[in-house]
C-alpha cells in the first residue's frame, strides 16, 4: 500500500498534468472559435475541482491523501459520483485497514470505469462505505473476491446486494 507522502506525491503529479491539459484543451477551443464550448469546459473542469473538496470532509489525513490521490486519477468522468459525510472517520486503529480496502475497491471498479463500462456512486456514510455500481456494458464484470478477503479478515461486515455493497466499519 503507499504511503501518505506517495498519495500526495501522486496527486501533485496527476494535478500537474490535468492542469496543463486543460489549458491546453482551453487553449485549442479558443483558437479554432469555439468559445461556447470553451465556457463549457471550464465549467465542467470547476465543478471537478469544486468536488474534489469533499475529501476534505475526512479528518484522517492517510485517509483524505488516498482518496484525493484515487479521485484525481479518475478525473472527470460523469459515471463516477462519490459523496463523503461531514467529518467522516474510522477508529485509528483501522487506518491502515481502511486505506487498504478502498484501493482493493479502487482496483476493481478503475479500468471498467474508465472504459465506460459501469457507472459508480462511492459513499463515505458515518462508520459505512457504500457503492453502487451500474453495468452499461453487458460483459462488464466486477469480482468483489479481493474486497470481501479483506473484509473477513479484518472483520468488517459486509451485505452484497443486486447492485450495492454496504461494508461496516
Amino acid at each position: 500500500m503507499k504511503s501518505l507522502v506517495e498519495d500526495l506525491l501522486e496527486a501533485n503529479r496527476i494535478q500537474r498534468h490535468d492542469f496543463l491539459n486543460n489549458i491546453q484543451v482551453i487553449w485549442g477551443l479558443i483558437k479554432i472559435n469555439k468559445q461556447d464550448k470553451a465556457v463549457e469546459y471550464i465549467a465542467e473542469v470547476t465543478s471537478h475541482l469544486q468536488a474534489l473538496r469533499k475529501t476534505n470532509q475526512i479528518t484522517q489525513p492517510e485517509i483524505e491523501a488516498m482518496m484525493l490521490s484515487r479521485v484525481m486519477e479518475i478525473g472527470i468522468n460523469p459515471g463516477f459520483k462519490y459523496s463523503i459525510s461531514e467529518n467522516w472517520r474510522v477508529k485509528e486503529e483501522i487506518v491502515p485497514e481502511v486505506n487498504a480496502l478502498i484501493s482493493s475497491i479502487w482496483n476493481e471498479i478503475k479500468t471498467p470505469l474508465d472504459q465506460e463500462k459501469i457507472n459508480v456512486d462511492f459513499c463515505l456514510e458515518e462508520s459505512k462505505i457504500l457503492i453502487k455500481v451500474n453495468t452499461i456494458d453487458t460483459e462488464a464484470s466486477l469480482s468483489w473476491n479481493a474486497v470481501f478477503d479483506l473484509c473477513k479478515k479484518n472483520n468488517f461486515h459486509y451485505i452484497e446486494l443486486k447492485n450495492e455493497i454496504i461494508i461496516n466499519l
